[in-house]
């Protein structure tokens, strides 16, 4: 009996020196490897988690992956350049007949457009000649040439094209300053209107044709001379003379030093004796910039009734 009560103490002691191994041994592996197995490390949680099991507020936390990635400096975006056309290809055969395009980013894309169609033609070629922002009213940069008229003249000079296809006018609706010479002409004329108002006789504009008044283009098939599906022409803007000579979109002057410009190129394109065609604007995006597409193919229109080119 007191042997048992002896060891009694023993055996306890022993037993808390088991309990405290076994509660201090994972613990100071976390700290020292003694080369035991990896020891997986329990994420510290908040909240209600340590208590329940299962953190509510997971599917909240981002994973470090994600936040690096959502934050990380973006890559700029590629924008294509819509305002050229893909480059030509080449040919390895000598085109015999060629069509010289003129005019602005529209015509690059309307020359793009005729080389696709003529690619199984192995004789018919495209000769690019555009300037992406121009228009008949304004060429840069300023400078030789001064316009489409004389660089028409110097395409014209080395090329030698069987057709000749033209699409002008999208970047024409601004202002047009009246040349120099031009103003001395109008006041030399407004003069001599005056004058011959003041004997009695009849001015040039009751000596003018009606409004109702057509002329009729001999060239052109009764169908076409009538054109009966031209869209209504807007009315144009009444100016006052201006002192410093510079006119707005579609002002009645600026209609008749406009009506000039496309009168100047066609009688250069005219003079090389081949076909010569005026591609019309297409309808854009916005009601005013359809509307003023109108107004400037009306324009170009009107100059085909005088047959001077045609219009498609």
């Amino acid at each position: 009996m007191c042997v048992f009560t002896a060891t009694g103490p023993l055996i306890a002691l022993a037993i808390a020196g088991f309990m405290l191994l076994g509660i201090v041994g994972p613990a100071s592996a976390q700290f020292f490897n003694f080369g035991g197995p990896p020891q997986r490390q329990r994420s510290q949680r908040g909240g209600f988690g340590g208590w329940f099991g299962n953190d509510i507020f997971a599917p909240f936390q981002a994973a470090p992956e994600r936040l690096a990635a959502r934050f990380a400096p973006r890559r700029p975006t590629m924008r294509e350049d819509s305002s050229r056309a893909p480059p030509a290809e080449r040919r390895n055969t000598l085109q015999k007949r060629n069509v010289l395009v003129l005019g602005d980013a529209m015509a690059d894309w309307l020359a793009y457009g005729l080389e696709d169609a003529y690619a199984e033609q192995a004789d018919m070629g495209v000769i690019r000649r555009h300037k992406t922002v121009s228009g008949l009213i304004r060429y840069p940069p300023k400078g030789d040439p001064a316009d489409w008229a004389a660089a028409a003249k110097d395409i014209l000079a080395v090329e030698k094209p069987d057709a000749i296809v033209v699409m002008l006018g999208f970047n024409d609706r601004i202002a047009l300053r009246e040349p120099v010479d031009e103003k001395i002409d109008k006041k030399d004329a407004d003069k001599k209107r005056a004058k011959v108002n003041r004997a009695g006789m009849p001015s040039s504009a009751e000596t003018s044709t009606r409004p109702d008044d057509k002329p009729v283009d001999t060239e052109l098939s009764p169908d076409d001379a009538t054109d009966n599906d031209v869209p209504p022409i807007i009315a144009p803007k009444k100016s006052a003379r201006s002192p410093n000579g510079v006119y707005e979109f579609r002002e009645e002057r600026w209609i008749e030093l406009y009506s000039k410009k496309i009168e100047q190129i066609i009688g250069i394109l005219k003079s090389e004796g081949v076909p010569v065609l005026w591609v019309g604007l297409p309808a854009v995006r916005g009601v005013k910039a359809t509307s003023d597409m109108l107004f400037l193919d009306a324009q170009y229109r009107a100059r085909r009734r005088q047959g001077r080119h045609h219009l498609c």
